[in-house]
């Protein structure tokens, strides 16, 4: 047990959390390519938009305890807080560079499917991606991949709660792709995700609040984007 970490998900929201887990991942995006067909909406970008905030706005309803207490610890002690962000944003800069280098000793030619596929997306709706890129999705992300997966169980078993988040946190950002990439490629661009979950996850046990992950990730995508070329 860690007694030092004083953060909780209420039964309640664990279970309606997983039920719209499983709906946002299977479900979700077939209701919105019916949406499309339907209002005559042909762009990914903005069909991706609504989707990123229909995902925020249900993860600020389900997860509101936890945010709310996660706010009030950040407040508490703000100057830890944004250290930590700092500390883990700089972190992730040096590890993805560091895998880069790595990835692309081996496949020259190597480059992120997933980061490609947002990137194009940007083009096409410039603002409308960096708001949903850089706020929407850094909170709706934490709220699932730590505040629903992590939480729970770093209370119990610290060791499980990092294995079960990162990994389901690197899965979640290629699975959409299967089938359509080499499975070799889209393992590479599994293994570029660890970094970042190890990242977020250590933030929210050292800061005992969802903030610190959310600052962390709102700043790397954000600096992705403004940093496009």
């Amino acid at each position: 047990m860690n007694d030092q970490f004083t953060l909780s998900l209420p039964r309640k929201s664990q279970k309606l959390g997983w039920i719209y887990l499983a709906f946002e991942l299977f479900l979700l995006p077939v209701l919105l390519t019916t949406l499309g067909m339907m209002t005559g909406i042909t762009s990914e970008a903005y069909l991706n938009c609504i989707y990123y905030a229909v995902n925020f706005i249900v993860c600020l309803i389900l997860f509101y305890p936890l945010l709310r207490h996660s706010v009030k610890n950040a407040l508490a002690h703000p100057g830890i807080t944004v250290i930590t962000a700092a500390i883990g944003f700089a972190l992730f800069q040096v590890a993805n560079i560091a895998i880069g280098y790595l990835i692309s000793a081996f496949v020259p030619d190597f480059s992120n499917v997933n980061d490609s596929a947002v990137a194009e997306l940007v083009y096409e709706a410039p603002l409308p991606m960096l708001l949903s890129v850089g706020f929407l999705v850094p909170v709706a992300e934490e709220c699932l991949f730590r505040g629903l997966l992590f939480v729970p169980v770093f209370r119990k078993k610290a060791l499980a709660a990092y294995a079960l988040s990162v990994l389901f946190f690197a899965a979640i950002h290629v699975v959409g792709y299967v089938g359509l990439y080499p499975a070799g490629i889209l393992a590479l661009c599994f293994v570029q995700y660890i970094p970042a979950g190890l990242i977020l996850c250590w933030s929210l046990a050292k800061t005992d609040s969802l903030v610190t992950p959310i600052l962390i990730h709102s700043a790397v995508n954000l600096f992705s984007i403004l940093t496009l070329r």
